[in-house]
């Protein structure tokens, strides 16, 4: 189907005598009147094709030959309608051939174009280094090294960046790879970023080599073909923004197919029946032997297609959210901008210009602040000026980039400088929560990973693929019960996926019919720390208090305008970097910390900033301590977990189930109930907790050998509906003057609202806690903070 091109010609490929291309640029192809420039073409995947035309009305779009008929192609390749004069280009990702027509013409003209796999890129190791030693690929290739001439026996091996420790640390440590004097190694790069890999270190001076590969971040295409006898790969996992094609041809089929969205339900006798999605994709109506479709996935979900040709098969697709990524510009001035806020999983791209910075410097970490941590002022990390030899930090920077992802919600401190201007430059980088996404594979032999330990609002992908067995996910209790109205993934099928979003803490289990017996995935769920965000102005701060919980990250951030000096009431003064404008500080004990914000050249008065800490009392969380169970009576819904936490107590503390008292009342008499009913969390222990599911109703009563006369109640209901969070009637209200009334509703009825003033958790057990069925409270001081909840 390749042609070549003649001298005359505009177009740069080529082939050669074996019909494949033998260059890679892109292509330029025009259209006229008469038709395109070129009747065929042979191209390499991810090379560009553009089309061009100046006179005439055209367009270009993507057709399928079924029987001599030439028709469109949904979701395919096209420039849109027709216009007069313009261009329009399209990069080949998959192998495979296309045909394209345009309506300015005779549109039973096609445009072949055969796009074959494009070769790995070659790169030569020797004694001297890599050739060459930075190289930027496109996602999908694959670069191989080779080695033949070396005096040493070498080794390519892939190492990662610690841009806090400024040193490099081998990826492979798993791998056992061995040196030798010829060998080879390849890698395909199915993720964007920039990968580094190293050589073996020299008898002489212990030198290694580098050799650097940036991968760009860009949209996949992905291809799954359809026969008689079903889809080919049946699971294909893709992110936001890919493509997926579909196809399908006569040379494999026999019956006439089409692209369907369906649904797997139960049918009749408990079987499993594919039902169409109403209102749901189709590739059109009518079917063929011989089609193609694309479809451009745009929102996270699973979703399950078949075709009338194989209507008893199906094809799962898993799309999965696409991370940001944000470009962070370093040059003489420094970081720009310098101050900048993202979410967890995201891209920071650091990015300079080569020509007009030297080769000299590292973007490295130098400090950090985590929520969750132990609490404290952000960690000093100590600043490599010269981490690595010189000619390493000069082959770091020809990329022009640098790139950082972190995935733990706090603040972080970058800083970079010059040999010839050694001050610092920093850049304050603001990690803010969000939902996380965890991968499960179920297999005949269980689950893997079988044991995850993640937060609200994450997110558990599970999938399956067998040829033999039949497989589904459901949520069981400890003791591989089912649990009524918990999660599940419907009928079992042989290919399948399953996300669950775990909206409350605490301890799930999930089973599959697949996996071997007593084979589960444990799920513990806790609660997210947070980081909040506090603007320091020469003036105010604002919110000012703030109330959050132990774990949580504050951040305080000032503009450019104005260099702050922190110092907290209690302590001394904390010294904050002059080019920095933000400072972080995580709070791990309860209580009121209070600090000024003191401008360096004195020219604004302090400014007060002060945080209560509270821990919030959970519905399901129970404090123990010597004296006993608080609350000592927690109600749950059936499936839900309670968790005990006995992390303040010095005392030894555990929790076990004990018989029911006699007539249900409290009883200083108190007897472990043995299996299988019984539990128990083990031997005491100081400052732990223990999270127990209860998958049935009743009432069931335990006891600590920490409190041995003390005993608490689980009220565990079937009927687990929650009410409605109440709402402040008027809105937008932040600052208000005295006198001013606030009205407190919920839309839930024969609820109760308690509220607090002072900025404490409102919970039954707050002794500054009130209790109303409808609120109407008036402001009558200066330092005035309402918190709510209904119960």
């Amino acid at each position: 189907m390749g042609t070549g091109c003649s001298r005359s010609s505009p177009f740069p490929i080529r082939t050669c005598s074996s019909g494949r291309p033998v260059e890679t640029r892109d292509v330029t192809i025009s259209i006229h009147q008469r038709g395109f420039s070129i009747p065929s073409l042979f191209l390499y995947s991810r090379q560009t094709v553009t089309w061009r035309w100046w006179e005439g009305f055209h367009n270009v779009f993507q057709v399928v030959s079924d029987n001599g008929r030439l028709m469109a192609v949904k979701g395919g390749i096209k420039s849109g309608l027709q216009r007069n004069a313009g261009n329009f280009s399209h990069e080949f990702q998959i192998p495979g051939c296309y045909q394209f027509v345009s309506q300015g013409h005779n549109p039973s003209v096609a445009l072949d174009i055969k796009v074959i796999a494009r070769p790995p890129k070659a790169v030569r190791l020797s004694d001297d280094g890599f050739s060459p030693r930075c190289l930027e690929v496109k996602l999908g290739e694959t670069v191989v090294w080779t080695w033949n001439d070396c005096c040493r026996p070498q080794a390519v091996r892939q190492v990662c960046f610690n841009s806090k420790a400024g040193t490099f640390c081998h990826a492979d440590e798993r791998k056992t790879i061995t040196a030798s004097l010829v060998g080879q190694r390849s890698y395909t790069f199915n993720s964007p970023g920039i990968y580094y890999f190293e050589t073996e270190p020299s008898y002489v001076s212990n030198m290694t080599h580098l050799c650097l590969v940036r991968v760009r971040n860009s949209a996949r295409e992905h291809r799954i073909d359809i026969s008689d006898g079903g889809f080919e790969p049946s699971l294909v996992s893709v992110t936001e923004g890919d493509s997926v094609w579909w196809h399908w041809n006569k040379r494999n089929c026999q019956m006439s197919h089409n692209l369907r969205e369906v649904q797997v339900a139960y049918g009749s006798e408990n079987t499993t029946a594919i039902q169409r999605v109403p209102g749901g994709y189709c590739s059109g109506p009518a079917q063929s032997r011989t089609g193609a479709c694309r479809i451009v996935t745009s929102h996270r979900g699973v979703v399950y297609y078949s075709s009338d040709g194989c209507a008893d098969k199906f094809c799962v697709v898993a799309m999965k959210p696409k991370y940001t990524e944000h470009v962070v510009q370093f040059t003489e001035e420094g970081f720009r901008p310098n101050l900048q806020c993202v979410v967890q999983g995201d891209v920071v791209r650091f990015k300079w210009d080569t020509s007009r910075l030297n080769n000299d410097f590292v973007v490295s970490l130098v400090g950090s602040c985590k929520a969750g941590g132990l609490g404290g002022d952000e960690e000093q990390l100590e600043a490599h000026s010269d981490p690595l030899d010189g000619n390493k930090i000069e082959q770091l920077n020809e990329l022009g980039c640098c790139v950082e992802q972190i995935k733990d919600v706090g603040v972080y401190y970058f800083q970079a400088k010059t040999s010839h201007d050694p001050q610092h430059r920093d850049l304050s980088l603001i990690v803010q929560p969000a939902p996380q996404n965890y991968d499960v594979e179920v297999t005949e032999s269980g689950f893997e990973p079988n044991h995850l330990q993640i937060y609200m609002g994450d997110c558990v992908w599970w999938q399956w693929n067998s040829r033999t067995s039949l497989c589904s996910v459901i949520q069981v209790s400890d003791r591989m019960r089912p649990v009524d109205g918990g999660f599940g993934s419907g009928p079992p099928t042989s290919t399948g996926a399953f996300i669950h979003q775990f909206g409350v803490p605490g301890v799930y289990f999930s089973a599959s019919e697949m996996a071997q017996a007593h084979q589960y995935c444990v799920i513990e769920v806790y609660q997210k720390p947070q980081l909040h965000l506090i603007e320091v102005t020469d003036v105010d701060t604002l919110p000012n208090p703030l109330t959050v919980c132990p774990g949580d990250c504050v951040c305080w951030t000032w503009d450019d305008i104005h260099d702050f000096r922190v110092e907290e009431l209690t302590t001394e003064s904390i010294s904050v970097s002059n080019s920095r404008r933000s400072y972080g500080r995580t709070f791990s004990e309860e209580g009121a910390y209070h600090f000024l914000f003191l401008s360096t050249d004195n020219s604004a008065n302090p400014t007060a900033s002060s945080i209560i800490v509270e821990r919030v009392q959970s519905f399901n969380t129970v404090q123990l301590s010597c004296a006993g169970f608080t609350p000592t009576v927690t109600t749950v819904a059936q499936g839900d977990s309670v968790t005990w936490l006995w992390d303040e107590a010095e005392e030894l503390h555990n929790v076990f189930c004990v018989v029911p008292p006699a007539g249900g009342g409290m009883s200083r008499h108190l007897v472990p109930m043995g299996s299988p009913t019984g539990f128990s969390s083990g031997e005491p222990s100081s400052h732990g907790s223990f999270t127990k599911t209860f998958d049935r109703p009743g009432t069931v009563f335990v006891s600590s050998n920490g409190a041995p006369a003390c005993q608490g109640v689980v009220v565990v209901v079937k009927d687990g509906s929650q009410v409605s969070s109440p709402s402040i009637v008027e809105k937008s209200i932040e600052r208000v003057p005295v006198g001013f009334t606030v009205h407190i509703v919920c839309s839930t009825d024969d609820v109760d609202i308690t509220y607090t003033l002072d900025g404490t958790y409102p919970s039954l057990q707050n002794d500054s806690a009130e209790v109303s069925f409808d609120v109407v409270e008036r402001c009558l001081f200066e330092w005035w903070m309402l918190m709510f909840a209904a119960v």
